[in-house]
């Protein structure tokens, strides 16, 4: 990922200074300085007054870390296939002794190719004159050499009756920028520079390409945490859900994103890229990331945000991404805190075959009557679960969703404690309090699959993808995986309900 200042000078072409300074007894460092306005030049930019002065002010250590890095990152934006003649590289052990004249000499053969270049004080493209001895460029609106005796950039005193130096007939090597030069602004605001370049991107109205959309993550990074600078409208859904979904993943503005979720998603697909953001993954939905568990308090928000939409549109929506969307289903919160329903609905054909779109409103209508009428007071697949591994097994392994993304999932080991009688174990397990042991780690079904491995065990999966060898015993899984091959007795729900009487 780019550092911010590479983006900042991409986007707004904005430098900051914060090396170090002048010590007693520093040498000078104009000759430094002449020498990196050369390279600069060389690339097609040029200094204004303030980011000229600032860069002065600095000491040569301080001097030669600024000029390193301003050159490194404009590198990066021209790419590396590129010549030019290093002034400043080896700053301050040395510059060339005709370090002056050869900034000279590139500045007369640039306006000799390209005449029309920008005002280091109004930035205003057109006829610009070189101050003589330095050669700044600055045009007659701003600066004519009458009422001053020094340049207005490095206030180098000049002659008033000739100020400014007059092309030479014979131009020397063409520098390989062309056209007019780019302006470096000095920075004093990383912040709000960073609205600044970030709003750019977001008033876009076609989807942002992969590097501005690395570029715009940078930049979300470092905006203020309140969000007034947010604007009222992003037009496009996948530039919005990048927004809020990186927003979100930040805990200094989680907050405050979570109170405009309602308000900013429209449709079921908007939650479904904000899931997807979250998840580490793009809002394109192109390549769908594995989604991650949600906090209750955003798992419940976004789950007020899809009751809040119409029916029938809600439908055809889930409809345009079904298998993303069961994914979503079975992923939005820990195993523990779901409840799952099957119902049996009779549809009528409709020209002698059936059709799920021919009766949307009705699917609709029967979902949100049957889950008012089931979420509470239900047993949860979790507690099945929990009952009968407490009361099979005297070693549990539960296998956590962290709710952040970045952070590694957890494996939790349960031990019947001596003198701990089935109740309580269970009571202990299915509530995940007190574990007797914790390890995170970024492949916990591989750690559950090796603990599980060569014994009887009882296992209960959400997508299966825990995979013992050579283990006997029996699995409940809501979704197929690699355990399917393990030779274990396949359960269904019934079969965890029954068995308990």
């Amino acid at each position: 990922m780019p550092e911010l200042s590479t983006v900042l000078l991409r986007r707004l072409h904005t430098v900051y200074v914060d090396q170090a300074g002048p010590r007693r007894g520093d040498p000078s460092t104009t000759e430094g300085l002449t020498a990196l306005e050369a390279e600069l030049l060389d690339r097609g930019y040029a200094l204004t007054g303030p980011l000229r002065s600032a860069l002065a002010w600095l000491g040569p250590t301080g001097l030669a870390a600024a000029g390193t890095q301003l050159i490194g990152d404009i590198d990066i934006l021209l790419g590396a296939d590129r010549t030019h003649m290093p002034l400043f590289r080896s700053f301050p052990a040395s510059v060339p002794d005709d370090t002056h004249a050869l900034w000279i000499d590139r500045v007369l053969t640039l306006l000799l190719q390209w005449p029309d270049q920008p005002c280091v004080l109004c930035a205003t493209v057109g006829s610009v004159h070189p101050v003589a001895p330095c050669a700044h460029l600055v045009c007659r609106t701003c600066w004519d050499g009458e009422d001053y005796t020094g340049c207005p950039i490095c206030h180098r005193r000049v002659d008033g009756d000739d100020p400014f130096i007059l092309p030479s007939p014979d131009p020397g090597e063409v520098p390989s920028g062309g056209g007019p030069l780019r302006l470096l602004a000095f920075g004093t605001d990383r912040a709000a520079d960073s609205v600044t370049a970030l709003g750019k991107l977001l008033a876009r109205r076609t989807p942002l390409s992969p590097q501005d959309t690395e570029e715009a993550r940078v930049l979300l990074a470092h905006v203020p945490a309140g969000l007034d600078w947010l604007p009222d409208v992003i037009p496009v859904r996948e530039t919005k859900a990048l927004v809020l979904g990186t927003l979100l993943r930040e805990r200094r503005t989680r907050e405050r994103v979570r109170a405009l979720l309602p308000e900013r998603l429209t449709t079921a697909t908007d939650v479904l890229r904000l899931l997807a953001v979250w998840s580490g993954g793009e809002a394109g939905l192109l390549e769908p990331p594995r989604l991650r568990s949600l906090p209750r308090p955003l798992r419940r928000d976004l789950l007020a945000v899809l009751d809040g939409l119409d029916p029938a549109l809600l439908v055809e929506d889930v409809l345009r991404h079904e298998d993303l969307w069961k994914r979503a289903v079975v992923h939005s919160g820990d195993l523990e805190r779901r409840g799952f329903l099957w119902t049996d609905v009779h549809l009528p054909d409709d020209e002698g075959y059936h059709s799920v779109r021919a009766h949307q409103e009705d699917l609709a209508r029967i979902g949100r009557d049957l889950f008012q009428y089931f979420s509470t007071g239900r047993t949860t697949l979790w507690e099945l679960a929990g009952w009968h591994a407490a009361a099979r097994c005297s070693e549990v392994v539960v296998l956590r969703r962290t709710p952040r993304p970045s952070d590694p999932d957890e494996l939790w080991t349960y031990r019947r404690g001596s003198g701990e009688d089935t109740a309580a174990f269970a009571a202990r397990l299915v509530g995940l309090r007190d574990p007797d042991g914790v390890l995170a780690s970024a492949d916990v079904e591989a750690l559950a699959g090796t603990a599980a491995s060569g014994r009887s065990v009882f296992l209960a999966l959400v997508d299966g993808e825990v995979a013992p060898a050579g283990a006997s015993g029996s699995v409940y899984r809501l979704l197929p995986g690699p355990v399917d091959g393990c030779g274990l007795e396949q359960l269904a729900a019934g079969d965890l309900v029954a068995a308990l009487g």
